[in-house]
């Protein structure tokens, strides 16, 4: 009788994501990157490549980017704090990496820069709110964490080649 093909670390770490599940049941810090260093290793052991995804680089975590599960936390609190200035040191301090390797690895990840990133993520809810609200360019301005409407506007006209007003004509889904 044949053994069955056994990969002793994707053995290991299917054992270690099977205790941390049973004990945990379910829940926990340990339970996402358990999984995620299961599906890197498969990734880079038997494809080669991580799947290519909006904003990534390929293989980003084997070439120093941040793993999967820091990616979506730094993604959510961005997100949530968009109104919000927000310093490199807080990202770096979410994901427990000093700023300077935060940086390196965030540039690994994203190919642009923490600053960058967070500026295009600015511009892109500007322009959900540009085309889905009534609100003045102002208080998009405000809601999106530019200190005022021709921030927004130089930012927005860099990123998009339209002004706020421009863009909200072309593309508004609500007309009063």
């Amino acid at each position: 009788m044949a053994t069955p093909f056994r990969d002793p670390v994707l053995y290991q770490i299917a054992r270690t994501a099977d205790y941390v599940l049973r004990e945990s049941e379910g829940r926990g810090n340990f339970v996402e990157p358990v999984l995620d260093a299961m599906r890197q290793y498969c990734l880079d052991r038997y494809l080669g490549t991580e799947p290519f995804s909006k904003n990534c680089s390929n293989n980003t975590h084997a070439a120093g980017g941040l793993p999967g599960f820091k990616q979506r936390k730094l993604e959510e609190f961005i997100q949530s704090r968009l109104s919000s200035p927000i310093l490199v040191e807080e990202l770096a301090e979410r994901v427990k990496l000093s700023p300077a390797h935060f940086s390196r690895a965030f540039l690994a990840t994203y190919n642009v820069s923490p600053h960058r990133f967070l500026l295009e993520r600015r511009i892109d809810r500007a322009a959900e709110l540009l085309r889905s609200s009534l609100l003045e360019v102002e208080e998009i301005a405000l809601r999106t964490g530019f200190s005022s409407s021709s921030h927004l506007g130089f930012q927005f006209k860099k990123q998009m080649a339209k002004t706020p007003s421009q863009y909200r004509r072309a593309h508004a889904k609500i007309l009063s």
